[in-house]
């Protein structure tokens, strides 16, 4: 399951009232700019199309009346993305297929192997004394 912890700090508040999932969906929808939340959003409002009747009134509820800034949370999903190659390597799936599924290069689909691996704290040798 995805954490908020990676996430920018101006959208965990907005995590924690709608949840994570829909909290991206707002972000793929208005990501790198500032939303106005009004008391009632219109049923023709994009937020109310995209994320439905209960979670605008969600959103409208906590931040009614204010101006939220929505970062493009880029970082956050760089980070998930990282994290699913990692794992897929580590299922033995190819580099070459990797590349290709997340539209990278080979060379930055290792650089994403090798930032993690460094990551990670030292395995202990079968010959180290513990």
């Amino acid at each position: 399951m995805e954490s908020l912890e990676n996430l920018p700090g101006s959208l965990v508040e907005v995590a924690d009232a709608i949840g994570l999932v829909n909290c991206l969906a707002l972000v793929a929808l208005y990501g790198g700019r500032e939303l106005y939340i009004p008391a009632c959003f219109p049923d023709s409002h994009a937020v109310v199309t995209v994320l439905g009747r209960e979670i605008a009134d969600n959103l409208s509820a906590r931040f009614s009346g204010s101006a939220i800034d929505l970062a493009r949370g880029d970082r956050f999903q760089q980070g998930e993305r990282n994290q699913e190659i990692c794992q897929k390597r580590a299922q033995r799936v190819k580099v070459s297929d990797l590349a290709r599924k997340y539209h990278l290069t080979e060379r930055r689909i290792y650089g994403i192997l090798r930032r993690n691996r460094r990551a990670e704290p030292e395995q202990l040798s079968l010959f180290d004394q513990a």
